[in-house]
């Protein structure tokens, strides 16, 4: 058994390495799989051989809120405009409900506090790969600009890089802010902070800027007079990048939120717009059930927007799976919130499960922005809340 868990500790470890690695992706029929993925598959595969497929469930009234929603959005592709992506999303979220499941049933098992350790190897891997975009970005393409593909300039994959941040810069922000004992560890992991921020800063996201900023702000709320710390570490961040930056990236940051841009034809701002107004459109016309799960990108299509997706998972549910899908999904991502905030409380001086909780916050919040209730991230966070409310329920008695 000992050589087992070191076997799945050595897995694991080579999971939140290629966590942050998101080009680095193995194409599967539709689906384009990452190596984090298939790892993952590896785990759960060996564990339940191992355990004679015996998997534990978390007894929480979200997770019946999650297999209610994913049931709905199930019987959305029955009445589908696109039969496609019906089925591609669906299997998508599947693989978040394995995701979230695979990661449950190895933390609940005293290995809780192997997430400090595995969370240092994913900063190690984002500030060394994220530093590498940067140095081919900013002085091989000579672009003002952040993206994904390191063999030629390209914004595609932004929203998938910014996502990643919003996961990631909330759990570096949680370890800097807390007491530990190690400085070692601080003065360690502060570079790879800077680098992640830095990406943050060229990817341009309103939507990542705002889901961390909102996280930060309710950290201050909590810590109380203790939130000092972090009102100062956002003026230093704003402060720096005001101060070091070039002219066109200052003139970008202090108008990162203005709506100027709004009446260009073709801003990001005004397409958001103009595909909400849709989305009100559409809800309008199939209330109750929706289009259909898949069927957004079709509709937009009609409407002139060249198969464009929402940029927005609330609006999103609300066309392919009406009212009905909404309140499920608001549910959903509402009790993710309150969960985030309530533990945040018990555990605002462990930094790793802190960041855990920060992550969580960031992430729901950006989904106001952007479609990604099938990313990894989400469901990784998702499994990681169950194993620390059953670790906690087991403290208290």
């Amino acid at each position: 058994m000992k050589d087992f868990n070191v076997k799945i500790n050595y897995l694991w470890v080579l999971f939140f390495i290629f966590l942050p690695l998101l080009n680095v992706r193995i194409p599967l029929l539709v689906f384009n799989i990452s190596i984090s993925m298939l790892i993952l598959i590896a785990i759960f595969t060996w564990n339940v051989l191992k355990n004679r497929f015996v998997i534990n469930f978390p007894r929480h009234s979200l997770l019946a809120i999650i297999f209610i929603y994913l049931a709905w959005t199930v019987t959305g592709s029955l009445y589908s405009l696109n039969q496609t992506l019906a089925f591609k999303k669906i299997i998508e979220l599947i693989f978040g409900v394995f995701i979230f499941i695979t990661t449950y049933n190895y933390f609940i098992k005293d290995k809780f506090e192997q997430l400090k350790k595995y969370y240092i190897i994913m900063f190690i891997t984002s500030g060394l790969f994220l530093g590498f975009l940067l140095y081919k970005y900013l002085f091989i393409f000579d672009v003002d600009y952040l993206g994904l593909n390191y063999q030629y300039p390209t914004q595609g994959g932004k929203n998938s890089l910014a996502f990643f941040l919003a996961f990631i810069i909330p759990v570096l922000f949680s370890l800097l802010l807390t007491d530990i004992k190690s400085r070692k560890l601080k003065i360690l992991i502060l570079p790879f902070t800077i680098i992640n921020l830095l990406a943050l800063f060229f990817v341009s996201s309103r939507g990542a800027w705002l889901a961390v900023g909102v996280t930060l702000l309710i950290n201050i709320i909590i810590a109380g007079k203790k939130g000092l710390k972090i009102i100062i570490l956002i003026l230093i961040i704003i402060s720096s990048f005001i101060l070091f930056s070039p002219d066109y990236q200052r003139d970008r940051l202090l108008n990162l939120f203005s709506s100027e841009d709004e009446i260009a034809q073709g801003s990001s701002l005004s397409l958001r717009k103009g595909l909400l107004n849709l989305s009100v459109e559409l809800v309008s016309e199939k209330p109750f059930l929706g289009w259909g799960t898949g069927s957004f990108s079709t509709l937009s299509k009609e409407n002139g927007y060249g198969g464009l997706t929402s940029h927005n998972d609330f609006a999103l549910v609300a066309v392919e799976n009406g009212i009905i899908g909404l309140i499920l999904f608001i549910l959903f991502i509402g009790t993710l919130i309150f969960l985030s905030i309530k533990y945040l409380k018990f555990y605002y001086n462990d930094w790793e499960k802190k960041g855990l909780l920060n992550s969580i916050l960031a992430i729901t919040l950006y989904l106001f922005f952007i479609n990604a209730v099938d990313s990894i991230f989400l469901w990784l966070n998702i499994g990681l809340l169950f194993a620390l409310i059953t670790l906690r329920k087991r403290q208290i008695g």
